[in-house]
């Protein structure tokens, strides 16, 4: 091999190592623009779901306020039936509590009445047997006929007296 044959197959080496680099700097480029694509295409993915997951989440976040809206109404009509139910139970109760406290009273007046009268003739039996005593002894001429008849018209005039009342 001559200097020349040398110099030829270095010059052919060295265009071939050119066309090489430069068949290789063009698939770089290429590979690199390819890469830059998906990537920028991935990107726009990306953040085209991210706005459909933003967007169903606001979605689904408005959803949700209107079922919690609904049901602080539900529970709002709710509270308010239970106390109109309970204002009703309570005043139903007090009117009940009034009528018996009425009955109570009235059972206890009849008492005071039935013992008011109970004690009023025990009195009035005594004050007569007082009273009879005195006349015999101070009216020795009455006879007990008459003590009966004087004895039935004061329980009579009390009576009428008392039913007058």
């Amino acid at each position: 091999m001559t200097h020349n044959d040398l110099w030829q197959s270095h010059n052919s080496l060295r265009d071939e190592q050119h066309r090489n680099e430069d068949r290789l700097a063009r698939q770089l480029s290429d590979s690199h623009a390819t890469l830059s694509k998906q990537i920028s295409d991935s990107e726009s993915k990306l953040m085209s779901l991210l706005a459909e997951i933003k967007k169903d989440i606001k979605g689904e976040m408005v959803e949700v306020r209107k079922d919690i809206r609904a049901l602080n109404e539900k529970i709002d009509t709710k509270s308010s039936e239970l106390n109109n139910k309970i204002d009703l139970k309570a005043s139903e109760l007090q009117t009940k509590i009034e009528a018996n406290s009425t009955k109570i009273d009235d059972k206890v007046k009849g008492f005071a009445t039935k013992n008011t009268i109970i004690i009023a003739a025990a009195t009035i039996i005594i004050a007569l047997i007082i009273f009879g005593f005195a006349i015999v002894h101070f009216m020795p001429h009455i006879t007990i006929e008459e003590l009966k008849e004087l004895a039935k018209f004061i329980i009579d005039e009390l009576f009428k007296a008392n039913k007058g009342k």
